[in-house]
Formats: C-alpha cells, structure tokens, sequence
C-alpha cells in the first residue's frame, strides 16, 4: 500500500532538487531537454515541472540546433538523424513491456494511458507510460519499459542526448534504471544520467538489474523531473533501444514510475 509521497527528487548522485519550470520544458511533442536550478526537495504545486536550462540548451531551455517532431521524427539543423522523439497521447505503437528477471513473481504493471487527475501538470503530462495508471506497482515485480529501434548512424562526431521527463515515488529499496542496447536487445547497458540522476548507494532489491546498482530511488508523487543522459559512447550506432528497468521487492508499494516523454538530441 503506499505510504505518502517521499519528499526527495533525484539530482546526480542523490535523491533531492524539486525546480521551478522554464515554461519550455513539457508543452508539446516539440520539446527539448531542460533542466533543474533549484534544489530544495519541497514541492508547493501539485506536480510542478522539475526543468531549467541544461546542458546543450539556450536559456529558453530549449536546443539551439532543431526542434522535433512527434513520433520519432526529426527537424533541421546539422545532425538531423539524431532527433527522435516520443509522447504518449493515444499510446503510439512500438515500445513494448516485459519481465526482467523470470524469477520474480509480480507481473509487469506498466500501462499506458492518460496521466490521473493533477499528476497531467495542467495538461502539460497527458498521455504516458505509468507502472499502474490506478494505484502501486506490484509486489516482487522485475519489469521493464522499452523503445522501438531508433538510429544514431548520423551523429557520429556529436554530442547526444536522451532526455526524458518522469516522475517517480519508489518503496524503500525498490526502484530503476535507464538501459541500453545496440544489438537488437540481445544484451543490455546500464546508462548513468549526468542530469537529474541517480541515487547515492545501491538499489536492495533482489532482481538485477536494477538491484545492487545504483539508480532513481524514493521519489516524490508530485514533482516532474527531465533527466538528460549522455550517449555519445553510441554516436554512430544504427539499431538503437533504451529501456526503463524496474524493480520492487514484496515489502512497500508506491506509486511508481510514470515516463510523460523521451527523446534524443545532438549538437
């Protein structure tokens, strides 16, 4: 059952930093990676968005190279194959769910739909990826959320971003990393995000991933975050996945993980 929100929002190596919005962060599909300022781990609004300026951003919050288009599309500028991205009104084809660890007993509890009530952000966070739209994850689920194949062969020589937006409130112990692979999903790398990261310390759940790895943790049920991951290291690689990998052990349900957006984006 779930206990409360936990006051904390995920900044680097710790679980903290509740920011004020730019105001260009989480409008439309359009959107770029923004980031946090502000971090005092205190919420005042019902789901604020957790943005700002990032890395590779004007101080509009937004990319100086191109803007992007739904569904995995692309738009102007230099490195225009590295543009991808994906909202979730009306649950596009092509990511897929499944179990991690066989081992584990709860079933995956990812679905997609449209964000509860204040959660949306005002519109802001409509259609998304949710481990339950209704209430908590499972008990003993080892689960993962994962994206259509996507190209990177033009961004050789660029500096890549995957940005996405989420929001998140994890069971002590329990929580998720972000994933990738190159090989058709055969196999899988943990990615370490440089903006908005992960927890100090490791994950105590007993699926791996994400257990004995660090990754998000606590959380807070009413605060936005964009994390931005460098993918530099797979500049150049044309069958491109991520995955948004979830553990939970059978003690404390919350709220989970919701995925409102995700993208990639180069300059």
């Amino acid at each position: 059952m779930r206990t409360g929100g936990i006051v904390a929002i995920v900044v680097l190596s710790a679980c903290g930093g509740d920011d004020s919005d730019e105001g260009s962060a989480q409008t439309d599909a359009s959107t770029t990676a923004s980031s946090a300022a502000d971090d005092d781990g205190s919420s005042t609004n019902a789901s604020p968005d957790s943005s700002g300026t990032a890395p590779g951003s004007t101080d509009e919050g937004s990319t100086s190279i191109a803007t992007t288009t739904d569904g995995g599309t692309e738009s102007g500028g230099t490195f225009d194959g590295c543009f991808h991205t994906w909202t979730f009104d009306g649950c596009a084809d092509g990511w897929e769910i499944g179990v991690v660890d066989p081992a584990a007993l709860g079933q995956p509890s990812w679905e997609c739909g449209e964000a509860p009530g204040a959660l949306s952000l005002d519109g802001a966070h409509t259609g998304i990826w949710a481990t339950s739209l209704a209430g908590d994850y499972n008990e003993d689920e080892s689960s993962y959320l994962a994206s259509p194949s996507f190209s990177l062969a033009d961004c050789a020589g660029a500096t890549v971003y995957l940005q996405f937006a989420h929001l998140y409130e994890f069971g002590s112990g329990d929580g998720g990393v972000v994933q990738i692979s190159v090989d058709g999903g055969a196999g899988w790398t943990t990615l370490v995000p440089s903006w908005h990261g992960y927890c100090a310390g490791m994950l105590d759940v007993p699926w791996s991933p994400p257990g004995g790895e660090a990754g998000f943790c606590g959380g807070n049920d009413q605060v936005w975050t964009h994390s931005l991951v460098p993918l530099d290291a797979y500049a150049g690689e044309p069958d491109v996945r991520v995955r948004f990998v979830m553990g939970a052990d059978g003690i404390i349900e919350q709220l989970g993980w919701y995925i409102g957006s995700v993208a990639t984006e180069a300059y």
